[in-house]
């Protein structure tokens, strides 16, 4: 028998499954390429101007260094290397860690402006395909949430951000929602590879990587752990084995110094911010508030992954705005959940979502140039994350959702 919409009493099933999969898709990519084409008019000159002095620059610099027969880890090296492609050094060592230093000099063999053009346009490529398979697998037949989850993604402060700086948060999207969809799909083996690109920036999955083996291990996937924690440890050792001292001297130069930055998007620097020496306090209160309540939901449903992937970017002790572009796929998720009881649930949580996606981040980031700060920019994902909540929270205990 159809499911039964339990809002309207109407089958969910009015379409053939084929039917049904070519409207979701012709809605993906209007909503997708609609965006695309609108950050392209509005960003590319932006783009070219500032690739090369911006994230994306430090990104190839540091491959590019290893090439050169230079220690991007050694300050004296790294400057020379910086000064040598006409751009003063703002930190004093590579921003990255050894792995992806390592990890990306395939890159750093190609001229910047090149480079530029194949990580984005990759990340692009990844990043659409993974959340088309992550909206085929929640939301089958809501073409709306479909056209307008592809168009939020690159619609957004984040999803601009991204764009312009060649920051990794199209290719981390791609990672997490190919990690969901393989594990829902009874592929652990594969879900454990996919999130092998978490390394790239383990701040924001310390929590959605543990949450990941939780729920594989709930299913009776524990085959996930072996790729996700083997392989991760395997690069990471990897690299530190390969040089020591330019692991010490980046968690050193970097690593403590991010931690430390006052107007990063984070929960203690937005606090501080608000409430001074009284922030980490109530930081904290919220933080482990906000764990206590994700630990309600059964790690076996969808909701579990809906709510822990916000969680783990609210845990991350360094962050921008431009990685926010991770909250795309807890907002399918938990639509995909919705659905299950109420086509009509999901979509005023879908569009709630993505208005709040795209026009809250908009928003925050014209308070945030005002200030000359972007900490308050946090509360995005605090949005995000109460949204979730809020309509989840009647399904923490179904394991099924």
């Amino acid at each position: 028998m159809p499911e039964v919409d339990a809002s309207s009493d109407a089958p969910v099933e009015t379409m053939r499954p084929r039917e049904r999969g070519r409207g979701d898709d012709l809605a993906f990519v209007f909503g997708f390429g609609l965006a695309l084409l609108l950050i392209i008019v509005l960003f590319s000159e932006y783009r070219a101007a500032v690739i090369a002095d911006g994230d994306f620059g430090i990104i190839w610099s540091g491959p590019r260094a290893l090439l050169d027969g230079l220690n991007p880890y050694d300050p004296a090296e790294w400057a020379a290397e910086r000064l040598r492609l006409g751009r003063a050094p703002r930190i004093p060592v590579y921003s990255y860690p050894p792995w992806v230093a390592l990890a990306l000099v395939p890159l750093g063999a190609l001229p910047l402006q090149v480079a530029a053009n194949v990580w984005t346009g990759l990340g692009l490529a990844c990043a659409a395909l993974a959340l088309r398979a992550l909206l085929r697998a929640h939301l089958p037949g809501l073409s709306a949430l479909h056209g307008l989850m592809g168009f939020a993604l690159l619609a957004s402060q984040p999803g601009a951000a991204t764009f312009y700086s060649g920051q990794f948060g199209f290719l981390l999207v791609a990672a997490i929602s190919a990690a969901a969809v393989l594990l829902r799909e009874g592929r652990p083996s594969a879900a454990g590879l996919a999130s092998l690109a978490f390394p790239a920036k383990p701040q924001y999955f310390v929590l959605a990587g543990w949450a990941l083996l939780r729920a594989a291990h709930a299913r009776g996937q524990a085959r996930f752990a072996l790729p996700a924690i083997g392989g991760s440890a395997a690069i990471v050792i990897i690299a530190i084995a390969r040089d020591v001292n330019g692991f010490s001297s980046w968690a050193r130069n970097v690593a403590t110094f991010r931690i430390g930055d006052p107007i990063a998007t984070t929960l203690p620097a937005a606090f501080a911010d608000l409430a001074g020496g009284w922030g980490v306090v109530a930081s904290a209160v919220v933080f482990l508030a906000a764990v206590g309540i994700g630990l309600r939901f059964d790690p076996r449903s969808d909701s579990w992954l809906a709510v822990w992937t916000p969680l783990s970017l609210l845990a991350a002790t360094y962050a921008r705005s431009y990685d926010q572009v991770l909250l795309i796929p807890p907002l399918v998720i938990a639509a995909g959940v919705l659905a299950k009881r109420s086509r009509r649930t999901a979509l005023l949580f879908g569009a709630a979502g993505a208005a709040l996606f795209s026009f809250g981040s908009i928003a925050l980031q014209l308070v945030a140039d005002a200030r000359g700060r972007e900490d308050t920019g946090v509360a995005l994902t605090l949005g995000v994350f109460a949204l979730v909540v809020g309509f989840l929270w009647r399904t923490r205990h179904e394991a099924g959702t």
